[in-house]
């Protein structure tokens, strides 16, 4: 026992890389600072200019201020936001207390990025050890789609917290009462905070039905479909039963609303709902823009099972490239293909509507996920490819694929993934993280982070004056006291 203990100290335990909570809660925090810290500055320096204070002064800060006018009597029926009301619920619940300052809550609602950062850096960190973990962390800090909701009252960084929370769950590698009832808790308060998000009962199901990680041997190199479908098919649908049942009584809250509405959204919002059916290979193509970087920093536990998923890594790179091909795939603002990645594909060649730029990303991105994925545990790569899948089919139920629905959610998966390859990957080779760095992978994904925070600081840097859409003063979404700040530009003007 003294031995175990001095190997979990040194960071090796099992023969697994493993760092304390202590140093693994510091990478979190450390993360969260990098980018809550220039955040606060915005903040106090009054910064009103883009597309986050766009939406935070129209749809956003309108709700908040409203539900804390009406509290504790809150009317759901209709208001400035087209997310379940979650969010702007907490915050009004804080303005009882610290009233309704801009600046006061845009900090607290900028902890919520805080909380994604640590939870997700922990985790990455108990894996991979902390210096590894605070480079997958990168790309994170720097994304303008994580950084924005730090700044400016945006519901996103709530909900890809409660994703996080959901995934860890899932992927915790026991499925018992403990865990359906913490899934059942993150789930029901996610869906209310983000209804999109729908789609993390899917990797919860996987879960249930492969069933606890200790049905396994530590390693295993094949996919083993056949097994996974019929291995414990009675003992599967049982716990999927469980989940389905948890997860029903977790949805009443949204389902009374849904009522409420008369759809998915509130009714201000109803007409912007539709299909697009291009989502799924937007979400490869951008995994084919980041995950390579992460597949190089975690290639030491890939290198050993490449050859024997090469079926399966052939497989992405044909679904990746057929998912742009068979529907329409090229810029179109009009049909919700439209920012970020979009810009890329309006400039590149096309076929028949069809985007090679799209094409090429998306089966890239297909191929180097499944190559990721095979350097999982069998229960975990399923686990995540359900989460990927679930989370495309959801974004196709909506009718716009912005680039920032989706950046968040690929680097977030690529963050879990890569610290679980390369803790097995070290555990292959009997070492840990001092027997050997992230290397060229490190440099790869650093560039990356780097890279992405430079264009978040041009795209603040040239942030255009906020349109005012006068919304509150609409009937309905009357509010009292409240305005907009200076330097806001009235629609028509």
């Amino acid at each position: 026992m003294a031995d175990d203990e001095r190997h979990l100290r040194a960071g090796v335990s099992g023969g697994r890389v493993r760092c304390s909570w202590g140093p693994a809660l510091l990478v979190g925090l450390g993360a969260a600072l990098l980018s809550l810290v220039p955040a606060w500055a915005l903040i106090f320096a009054g910064e009103y200019g883009g597309r986050g204070a766009f939406d935070q002064l129209n749809y956003h800060e309108p709700a908040i201020v409203r539900f804390a006018q009406q509290w504790p009597r809150l009317e759901f029926g209709n208001y400035l936001s087209a997310t379940t009301p979650g969010y702007h619920v907490v915050l009004a619940a804080a303005a009882q207390i610290v009233g309704t300052e801009r600046g006061v809550l845009q900090v607290l609602g900028s902890l919520f990025t805080g909380g994604l950062l640590v939870v997700l850096g922990a985790a990455a960190a108990r894996r991979a050890g902390a210096r590894v973990a605070a480079v997958m962390l990168l790309p994170l800090v720097g994304s303008m789609y994580v950084f924005f909701p730090a700044v400016w009252l945006l519901p996103d960084n709530a909900g890809w917290l409660g994703v996080v929370a959901c995934l860890l769950i899932a992927l915790s590698g026991r499925v018992g009462w403990k865990s359906l009832a913490a899934f059942a808790c993150a789930f029901a308060v996610l869906v209310m905070v983000r209804q999109v998000h729908l789609w993390t009962l899917g990797p919860a199901l996987a879960a249930a039905y492969v069933g606890s990680g200790e049905r396994e041997p530590n390693r295993r190199e094949a996919w083993d479909v056949r097994g996974v479908v019929i291995g414990d098919f009675a003992g599967g649908m049982c716990r999927v039963g469980a989940v389905l049942v948890a997860a029903g009584i977790a949805l009443i809250p949204f389902g009374m609303l849904v009522w409420e509405w008369g759809g998915l959204t509130p009714p201000h919002f109803l007409r912007h709902q539709g299909l697009n059916p291009a989502a799924p290979a937007f979400v490869l193509a951008v995994f084919g823009v980041f995950a390579p970087a992460y597949a190089a920093l975690a290639w030491r536990g890939l290198s050993r099972v490449a050859a024997s998923n090469a079926l399966a890594i052939a497989l992405g790179v044909l679904v990746g490239c057929l998912s742009a091909l068979v529907v329409p795939s090229t810029y179109d603002q009009s049909a919700g293909r439209w920012t970020g990645l979009w810009n890329l594909v309006k400039i590149g060649p096309e076929v028949m509507d069809r985007s090679i730029v799209l094409c090429v990303l998306a089966g890239i991105g297909g191929g180097v996920l499944m190559l990721m994925l095979g350097g999982l545990s069998r229960r975990d790569r399923w686990i995540v490819l359900a989460a990927v899948a679930g989370y495309a089919a959801a974004l196709a139920g909506t009718h716009e694929v912005w680039h920032r629905y989706v950046e968040p959610f690929v680097l977030i998966v690529l963050v879990l993934v890569a610290s679980r390859v390369f803790e097995r990957g070290a555990s292959g080779q009997g070492q840990g993280l001092a027997g050997g760095g992230a290397g060229l992978g490190g440099v790869a994904v650093s560039v990356v982070g780097i890279g992405l925070a430079a264009l978040t600081c041009v795209t603040v840097s040239r942030g255009k004056p906020v349109r005012d859409l006068g919304l509150y003063e609409v009937p309905a979404f009357r509010l009292e006291g409240w305005s907009m700040p200076r330097g806001v530009v009235r629609e028509g003007e």
